[in-house]
């Protein structure tokens, strides 16, 4: 038997499992699996937009770093970044793509912002920064080791996917520790609500610019067809905020990767 121990301000968490079965690219099932390993550094777009921002510094920050030797991977005190570690989203950004994709925050904000004529790069780029700023925070960024976080990105890209259960390895097992660690799950958990609560700011903020745009338009509107404009520009906005369905979210998409973690080997 090998022990996983968590070792942190907040718990102390002691595991055991069953020799591990080895972890390489034989236990990869899936050309999907491949792909996104070797994504996983490349940047990932979010509402058509590059979300990864620059987080060496917040897990450099971050009090914790989580290494993984003989089989036991452990919550170290901070300093410097150790070997074999990468700089790992707690709650992964591909969770909140497929969240604002899924409610059709992504969709409705580009209604929104076309209606009103204001669809541009920096447009969007404000809007999306609460959400980008918050996912990309230092309690949201902590070095992990980079077998066990190869791992979890797969997990959650089974999580939100086709649901096949993970073969078992010493990777996966460390993988259900680290997510069901009281701090790590606390805060992912708190976030996921935060970025719900944001994403519903960002469609109430950018239908507001968009209608405010077209009041302006309409103020300079001196022919019936640029009256009609607005009024079809008005009626788009609506329509726009329309798409977005709030009730599922972050925090729905996050709770069914616990949920799928917690119910592998």
């Amino acid at each position: 038997m090998y022990a996983i121990k968590f070792m942190t301000a907040l718990s102390l968490v002691s595991l055991s499992f069953a020799a591990p079965v080895q972890y390489g690219s034989g236990s990869l099932q899936h050309r999907s699996d491949l792909d996104l390993q070797s994504r996983a550094f490349t940047g990932i777009e979010i509402c058509e937009l590059p979300a990864r921002g620059d987080v060496q510094a917040g897990c450099l920050a971050n009090p914790v770093r989580f290494t993984l030797a003989n089989n036991a991977l452990t919550a170290a005190p901070a300093g410097a970044q150790p070997a074999n570690t990468e700089c790992d989203h707690s709650l992964e950004l591909q969770v909140l793509k497929q969240a604002l994709n899924g409610n059709g925050a992504c969709t409705a904000l580009n209604k929104i912002l076309d209606a009103g004529g204001i669809k541009t790069s920096a447009t969007k780029e404000a809007l999306l920064k609460p959400l980008f700023d918050a996912v990309n925070a230092q309690k949201n960024v902590v070095f992990l080791d980079k077998a066990v976080n190869a791992e979890k990105r797969l997990v959650v890209q089974h999580a939100l996917g086709d649901g096949v259960k993970r073969p078992a390895s010493t990777a996966l097992t460390a993988v259900k520790a680290y997510l069901a660690n009281t701090s790590i799950k606390s805060a992912t958990t708190a976030l996921a609500t935060s970025l719900d609560s944001l994403a519903s700011t960002m469609i109430t903020n950018a239908a507001n610019q968009a209608n405010a745009a077209l009041d302006a338009k309409a103020a300079k509107a001196a022919t019936a067809r640029q009256k009609s404009a607005i009024t079809t520009g008005k009626t788009d906005v609506t329509a726009g905020k329309a798409l977005f369905k709030p009730a599922t979210g972050v925090s729905s998409s996050w709770t069914k990767v616990l949920t799928y973690a917690a119910g592998c080997p």
